[in-house]
């Protein structure tokens, strides 16, 4: 029986794991500490594809270490996290959102290895994955009005936002203000100068106005806190 096996290429910033028909602990276990070593290696904002395509089975005790590997990758600025999977095997999305990654993880998905690779090349570039935060309070602060929203999802480059009571302008500038918890349970507030990019109904999208590395580094930690 082939096992799971990882390969990664550090000019690509990129780690694909490629999983085997028949999934079990002790073949996990040993991906898991191939991880620990290739991440340590490679830049943050790595991305990740997850190939998932020949998977029929996978055992209850591998669970945890699933979940073990994919919140491991979170933790260390992974960027993003494209699972290859065909619809048609067992394995199926509902069950990967309950057993690989923190319930508010934001999901993409491929059918192929090349295609993940094509959507990477495709999507914008994110430093850090998106986490759901289900309204999640934020105070959207311009031309000295404060409204009221909440978060649909954040990461370190930007915010999604649903403001029923706020009127955005593409390339506007807002203040957005919020409070997520530490590793440590104590609120921290970020108060960010960010540019309003995307509207959609009662939802626009903000991108981050020159985020220091120290504060990018705090709003990660909360975030992967949060997320989990």
């Amino acid at each position: 029986m082939k096992k799971s096996k990882i390969e990664t290429n550090f000019k690509e910033n990129r780690i694909t794991l490629t999983f085997s028909k028949i999934v079990t602990k002790k073949d996990l276990n040993s991906i898991y500490t191939d991880i620990r070593f290739d991440a340590a290696d490679l830049q943050p904002g790595y991305n990740v594809i997850a190939d998932f395509s020949k998977t029929k089975i996978m055992y209850l005790n591998a669970i945890s270490v699933f979940r073990n590997i994919f919140n491991f990758l979170i933790s260390k600025n992974c960027g993003e996290i494209i699972r290859v999977l065909q619809d048609n095997r067992v394995l199926h999305k509902q069950l990967l959102n309950l057993v690989l990654l923190a319930p508010a993880h934001v999901p993409n998905y491929a059918p192929t290895v090349d295609a993940a690779k094509s959507k990477l090349k495709a999507m914008q570039r994110r430093n850090g994955i998106r986490f759901n935060m289900l309204q999640h309070p934020i105070e959207i602060i311009v031309n000295d009005q404060r409204v009221s929203g909440g978060i649909k999802n954040i990461s370190t480059s930007g915010i999604a936002i649903v403001a029923n009571q706020f009127e955005p302008e593409i390339d506007g500038i807002v203040e957005v203000n919020f409070e997520l918890k530490n590793s440590k349970k104590e609120e921290v507030n970020f108060s960010i100068q960010s540019r309003i990019v995307r509207m959609e109904d009662d939802l626009f999208a903000v991108t981050y106005v020159d985020l220091d590395d120290a504060t990018k580094k705090s709003l990660w930690n909360c975030i992967v806190v949060s997320g989990n």
